[in-house]
């Protein structure tokens, strides 16, 4: 009875195993992840946090290289352009004050293997431009924008897009098969610090002076 009774148990966790390797053989290019580091004021009762919360939008795509004026055609066509080819990647970023009211500033860095030209932006919540091009720096910390100001469980939410810039030259050696990864931080006025990461690669598209169409 009892080895049936194990066996039993045994089945169940290489079903649960199986499906979670499955699951997660499923993800393409690029994952996103979330972790919190919540801070307490020096006083007896108040405490005080950030939520962060990063989700793919539109990330299925190797990264095409595409002409920097093209940039918000490719975005409000999902990061697709006419010939199926990815133009971008983009995701969404969720930042939430947990306590009082207070003013938060948000970097990024990236690292880049294999890829050399990245270049990304940021949208708000309205897809207007919230901070303009700029080239990736790997092993840097760069801006996502202004401070943002937020109350109380409030939240503002970002859009980061990336994608590779197109050059007038022959790209395949430099940016058609790489890794990047990034590290999205926010640091708030009360003492709060949040950090989320996303990261991916290119699988090699070996296609000169690819010009997106819309």
């Amino acid at each position: 009875m009892k080895n049936k009774k194990k066996n039993k148990i045994l089945s169940l966790i290489w079903i649960a195993t199986y499906t979670v390797m499955v699951f997660g053989a499923t993800f393409s290019y690029f994952t996103s992840s979330r972790r919190s580091e919540i801070g307490a004021v020096a006083t007896t009762s108040a405490t005080i946090g950030t939520d962060l919360n990063i989700s793919a939008l539109y990330s299925n795509k190797d990264l095409i290289p595409m002409n920097d004026v093209d940039v918000m055609q490719g975005y409000e066509h999902k990061c697709v352009d006419i010939n199926g080819y990815g133009a971008c990647q983009t995701y969404s970023i969720d930042i939430t004050n947990l306590g009082k009211k207070s003013e938060y500033t948000g970097t990024i860095n990236f690292n880049l293997s294999g890829i050399e030209h990245l270049n990304y932006l940021i949208l708000d919540e309205n897809d207007n431009i919230y901070y303009d091009k700029i080239e990736i720096i790997s092993e840097t910390d760069q801006s996502l924008g202004p401070v943002i100001e937020l109350e109380n469980n409030e939240t503002k939410n970002l859009k980061l897009v990336i994608w590779v810039p197109n050059y007038e030259y022959n790209q395949n050696n430099e940016d058609s098969a790489g890794y990047f990864s990034a590290i999205v931080s926010f640091e708030s006025s009360n003492g709060s610090r949040v950090t989320g990461t996303i990261s991916g690669q290119n699988n090699g598209w070996m296609i000169w002076k690819m010009k997106k169409k819309y």
